[in-house]
């Protein structure tokens, strides 16, 4: 496997073991709409969380629209949808970003409401 992936696997166990930590219920993680994936789908607060998940050297991330870009944004929101549809899903939504940051040390960045679908681009 690829160095980056393991990185990327390794920080979206990192993202759910946060949520875990949180109160947030795991409903699924890496789930895909054809070629479109949501790294975590939870609950929290009787919300449906939305949560991209990127892994950065610590040293590398300031804002999250450096890694973000829209047409990455319309993937989630189109597999949200499809997940929603799939599911039933009667509750509100909130798109979250969890970046993990590898330096000396961990650090995770929980970025709550990241992007509004349809108004971020």
């Amino acid at each position: 496997m690829a160095q980056h992936n393991e990185t990327g696997s390794k920080g979206e166990e990192i993202a759910r073991d946060y949520l875990l930590s949180k109160s947030y219920k795991i409903l699924h993680a890496n789930w895909k709409y054809y070629h479109k994936e949501i790294d975590i789908i939870a609950e929290h607060n009787d919300k449906l969380i939305i949560c991209e998940v990127k892994s950065r050297p610590a040293r590398s991330f300031s804002d999250p629209s450096e890694v973000l870009s829209i047409s990455k944004m319309k993937n989630i929101v189109d597999a949200a949808e499809a997940y929603i549809f799939k599911y039933d899903i009667q509750k509100e939504v909130r798109f979250d970003l969890i970046v993990v940051l590898f330096g000396e040390n961990i650090g995770i960045k929980h970025i709550e409401e990241a992007f509004f679908p349809g108004v971020n681009w």
